[in-house]
């Protein structure tokens, strides 16, 4: 990113540039040009020696190596999270200590300190990741309000849980301080795809189709049943296929939905 390079001035008066130095003189001076590369053949202008200059060159090459060595960091921390990945959806969390992510990723178990430095880590990791994706699927959702989006969001948690199973229960089911807790992340808007879930609820209330003492009560009550019914079926405690299952989904929310849901709705 730079160097030194010996100057004296007749090399530099055959190059055009300007005396900068006494006759005969030979001084060490750092050359770092607009690219924060040497060139042993660069004839510099005057002010090129100047302080506010020089520093302005080292800046630019400091900030251009520094986001190199993020670029190899967040490449490091980008793979150490699909291996932590990986290696979940094969064995679970039995599976997962720093150092089999670490032989999977190809570093040192030592080295992977410097991105998690515990096992708690990478599962936070791992729940951070499992809840982008579950925010996604909900962002890609078509435009729906009110009654209309519930429903779709209610579908798409099935089809999360059932298409993205280690992924689900890395979003929903695994310990983690970095999992969203009912009622205040979501009241918070901590969740961007409970904001989205929360807002069309508000907005079935505030249209009259569902009443309740509040929006989060209907939520939390909503999520209950879902997922507990999606772990039932994840341990084989219910009978019947993935078909059966979605049946059996669907009639229990609309039943639950319909508990909430006014005259106006019916």
């Amino acid at each position: 990113m730079g160097g030194f390079s010996i100057l004296n001035p007749h090399a530099s008066d055959r190059a055009g540039g300007c005396r900068c130095f006494p006759e005969g003189s030979r001084r060490i001076v750092p050359i770092i040009d607009d690219v924060g590369t040497v060139d042993e053949k660069y004839a510099p202008r005057a002010d090129h020696y100047s302080a506010k200059a020089q520093l302005a060159r080292l800046a630019a090459a400091g900030a251009r190596l520094a986001v190199a060595v993020y670029g190899v960091y967040m490449d490091t921390t980008t793979r150490i999270i699909r291996a932590t990945r990986r290696l979940f959806d094969e064995g679970g969390l039995e599976t997962l200590s720093l150092r089999s992510v670490a032989k999977k990723v190809g570093i040192t178990p030592m080295a992977i300190y410097r991105h998690f430095e515990s096992k708690e880590a990478l599962v936070d990791a791992l729940v951070l990741d499992g809840l982008a994706q579950w925010s996604a699927r909900v962002e890609a959702l078509p435009p729906a309000e009110g009654l209309a989006k519930i429903e779709q969001i209610s579908e798409a948690f099935l089809d999360f849980a059932l298409e993205e199973p280690r992924r689900f229960e890395a979003a929903f089911l695994i310990h983690s301080k970095k999992a969203r807790r009912y009622p205040d992340d979501f009241v918070a808007g901590r969740s961007p795809a409970g904001t989205v879930q929360l807002e069309a609820i508000e907005q079935a209330m505030a249209d009259g189709f569902l009443k309740a003492p509040s929006a989060i009560e209907i939520m939390m009550t909503n999520a209950a049943l879902g997922q507990g019914l999606v772990t039932l079926y994840r341990a084989g405690r219910i009978a019947g296929g993935e078909a059966e299952f979605r049946a059996l989904y669907r009639r229990a929310t609309r039943r639950l939905m319909a508990t909430f849901m006014t005259e106006k709705a019916k």
